[in-house]
């Protein structure tokens, strides 16, 4: 019991400080100056896409290229489905890998949670091979 405490507040304070963070990041005046006078090439992308595109490339200056260079080109081959990037679908697999193991650790079952967590973190590697298959 209190482990599932402990790992709840934990989840809280994460959660509010992602927020945080999400709503107060602003640019730097270096980008500012590097893109001024430019047209907008594409519309804003909505918070949620942008965090998920932060954190993707957080990961993934962090993950050892051997270990997500596979996951690229399988995305590069199934033509980006969906319009996922590389840095977008590490951040999926986190979450979703993350969100199966604290699930279950809350409920008692840890050993569970991490099974559940692991497939779910290779799930969507499992879709884009599928959607790179079918497009082959």
């Amino acid at each position: 019991m209190e482990l599932s405490l402990v790992l709840g507040a934990a989840a809280v304070v994460a959660a509010v400080g992602v927020l945080w963070w999400g709503v107060s990041a602003r640019p730097s005046a270096a980008h500012g100056n590097l893109v001024a006078g430019l047209p907008d090439a594409a519309p804003e992308a909505p918070p949620l896409v942008e965090l998920a595109r932060r954190t993707g490339t957080w990961l993934r200056r962090r993950i050892p290229n051997p270990l997500v260079d596979g996951l690229e080109v399988n995305l590069v081959q199934a033509g980006h489905p969906g319009g996922l990037d590389l840095a977008r679908i590490l951040a999926i697999k986190a979450v979703l890998g993350l969100m199966g193991v604290f699930f279950l650790v809350v409920m008692g079952h840890p050993w569970w949670g991490l099974a559940v967590g692991a497939v779910l973190f290779f799930a969507p590697d499992y879709w884009v091979l599928s959607v790179r298959d079918e497009r082959q």
